[in-house]
């Protein structure tokens, strides 16, 4: 018969999984932010390209149109992928890029700044999800030990108890073996005691039905003693009379 399982190896069973499961949720989230910051990196070096093209307003004089409109039209097209990153929608991706191509030079400088911003708050709430993670493991740690200690206890219990028992069955099919035997043994005597009693019953009735016939035997003769003496004593009688005739 298959054991079954304590509450100790319930829970120690469900915190493992848990563990598992928070573990696959932190490998995921360090993922998503190490792609947000290396996203957010490229975007802030290609917009840091922007200064001095023709994008925005307030462009460098020394700027020439065509070939920049060109570049900045390529990098639109390329930087596209890393804005999506970052902001998880397509439609508004776009309009970001539309955005930092359109904005002057101030605006670009507070755009990358917002960028840098994001960045460090993603590296920070990554910081902030390492620790939670690294908090996790030490509690998980503290009660897997414990948890596994109380098992090992438990088994450890379990094994002198099952001894005991084993000891104890053992004990009792000796008694009752011996119980048995001394109950068999006590019957023997109670129906040799019977035997023994019913014997000297019959044998008391025998010898008081032997003990009535020996008195009435007794008796018989002594009456025949009686009437013999008185037979001789009358014969005796009679013959001194006619001898002395």
């Amino acid at each position: 018969m298959k054991p079954k399982k304590t509450e100790d190896q319930v829970q120690l069973r469900e915190l493992l999984s848990r563990r598992q499961q928070d573990r696959a949720n932190y490998e995921a989230s360090v993922k998503e932010h190490a792609a947000i910051v290396a996203a957010i990196e490229q975007v802030v070096l290609a917009l840091s390209k922007l200064r001095g093209s023709v994008s925005g307003l307030d462009r460098p004089n020394h700027v020439k149109a065509i070939a920049n409109e060109q570049r900045d039209a390529a990098w639109r097209a390329g930087i596209k992928k890393s804005f999506v990153e970052i902001i998880g929608d397509d439609d508004e991706a776009s309009a970001f890029v539309e955005l930092a191509t359109e904005a002057d030079q101030a605006a670009l400088e507070k755009l990358i700044a917002l960028l840098n911003d994001i960045q460090r708050n993603t590296k920070k709430s990554l910081a902030d999800d390492e620790a939670a993670e690294a908090a996790s493991v030490n509690s998980f740690n503290k009660v897997k030990a414990n948890l596994e200690s109380d098992i090992h206890n438990l088994e450890t219990l379990l094994t002198r108890q099952r001894a005991n028992l084993e000891g104890y069955l053992k004990k009792i099919n000796e008694l009752t073996m011996t119980i048995n035997i001394r109950t068999s043994l006590l019957h023997s005597r109670e129906l040799e005691l019977k035997n023994t009693v019913q014997e000297r019953l019959t044998k008391l009735n025998q010898y008081n039905s032997d003990t009535t016939h020996r008195t009435q035997e007794k008796g018989t003769v002594q009456r025949l003693q009686k009437i013999v003496r008185e037979r001789i004593a009358t014969m005796s009688k009679f013959l001194r009379a006619n001898v002395n005739k």
